[in-house]
């Protein structure tokens, strides 16, 4: 067995996001190759915590300091240098800044490899310091995995390091996710007779809410939306104000599947590349349901397909959003065609079978140091 240690800087149960739950599928999908996996990460707790999940080991080190979205902790560095010379691959999940830190003190010389999850965009001052110390440490691992073509050639960051660079799309397996409680089932069916068009995930600036508000307002129709996060203030104060705007927190798993379950389509109005898939729109694909998504040139134009599993908007354009929604509200039979494309999309290219296939290969590799990790097969 082959131990694989993962960087980022949250992780379960403390947090619940997108790169959470592509760390936890991806360790699932790989196990019966013959990889165990640790997690090294951060909390707001007071001491380090050891935690057993059914797909790794979770070490928590409380963090004192938050900078630039970026929590800060001396005795993480001490944890990653011990651990990451007991484990046989490095795995580092971008962006966070505190691991490259890590990585260039330490001197590890341990097999690594990043997924890139996303450009920093925010940051943009932050980021003219960090880009030497970014490029350093892509430079010293053995491999890059972006999660999608749209986001390897889009990426200015990326284009330097294209000879190691490969596509690793992200995964889901339907078995991870509980059945829906009836009972809950039933509540939302009740709530939501007439059907409604469903969003999901953690309430951050760059998911365009704004733009899904306006479009719910313009549209009058039913808009659930689910989650929490830093935008949750304005989400709940439209909500008070817009009679077809529901707002629902924070939500369960099994709540989530219900939702899904019972939805119309799914809209995903996200407007800024620091959205690089799309986790949530990925689900709603898995369980059938039309797609509308904003073209930012990342993963997400890889996931939905124009005129095939759903529709395609331009970005920050609630006007756009609106005429996409009320399309498919208005015309049963091609939301119904365009969710079961998003279904066979999903087997075909988005299962954690194939994610761990093509993960497995590439620890594999680099374990073997006759392979040369720029030789991988991109999987596309």
């Amino acid at each position: 067995m082959a131990k694989v240690l993962h960087i980022y800087k949250t992780y379960m149960p403390f947090t619940m996001g997108g790169v959470e739950q592509v760390i936890q599928q991806l360790a699932l999908s790989t196990a019966s190759a013959g990889f165990t996996h640790q997690v090294l990460t951060l909390h707001e707790g007071e001491d380090f915590q050891r935690i057993q999940r059914p797909e790794a080991e979770v070490l928590a080190v409380p963090w004192r300091l938050h900078l630039q979205s970026t929590p800060l902790s001396f005795q993480y560095l001490r944890r990653f240098r011990k651990l990451a010379q007991e484990a046989d691959i490095v795995h580092y999940h971008h962006p966070f800044p505190l691991q490259d830190i890590a990585q260039v003190l330490s001197g590890i010389t341990t097999p690594s490899l990043v997924t890139y999850h996303s450009d920093v965009v925010r940051q943009k001052w932050a980021n003219k310091l960090y880009s030497p110390l970014l490029n350093h440490f892509l430079g010293r691992v053995d491999l890059v995995v972006a999660s999608s073509p749209q986001y390897r050639q889009s990426s200015l960051v990326l284009q330097r390091f294209q000879a190691k660079t490969s596509v690793v799309p992200f995964g889901l397996s339907e078995r991870s996710y509980p059945e829906p409680d009836s009972a809950t089932l039933e509540d939302y069916r009740e709530r939501f007779k007439q059907g409604f068009f469903l969003f999901v995930g953690v309430l951050r600036y760059y998911k365009g809410l704004e733009f899904l508000i306006e479009a719910a307002r313009k549209t009058g129709l039913p808009v659930v939306v689910a989650g929490d996060g830093p935008e949750r203030g304005n989400v709940e104060q439209a909500a008070d104000n817009i009679e077809n705007l529901h707002y629902l927190g924070q939500i369960s798993e099994s709540e989530k599947v219900a939702l899904l379950n019972l939805a119309s389509a799914f809209v995903f109005p996200s407007s800024q590349r620091s959205e690089a898939f799309g986790i949530s729109l990925l689900e709603a694909a898995m369980y059938g349901k039309a797609l509308i998504s904003a073209e930012i040139g990342t993963g997400t134009s890889l996931i939905n397909q124009h005129e095939e599993t759903g529709l395609i908007v331009a970005p920050a354009n609630a006007e756009a959003l609106a005429e996409a929604m009320l399309t498919l509200w208005q015309d049963d039979e091609q939301r119904q065609q365009m969710g079961e494309a998003a279904r066979a999309r999903y087997l075909s290219l988005f299962t954690s079978e194939e994610m761990g296939r093509a993960y497995a290969q590439a620890y594999q590799q680099l374990l073997a140091p006759q392979n040369k990790p720029s030789e991988m097969e991109n999987a596309q």
